[in-house]
């Protein structure tokens, strides 16, 4: 996000359930949504 003073800001999201707010937008994302289709897996699989 652009700060005022033209500065981004880095904002971390750990949980799948959390809420992307885009307000120069007025748009809200669900991450569950955008990652609905993408496979995680782990580096033992």
């Amino acid at each position: 996000m652009l700060q005022i003073d033209y500065q981004w800001l880095l904002t971390e999201y750990d949980d799948e359930e959390s809420i992307v707010e885009l307000s120069s937008i007025t748009c809200t994302l669900e991450l569950v949504n955008v990652y609905e289709k993408i496979v995680f897996t782990t580096e033992e699989e």
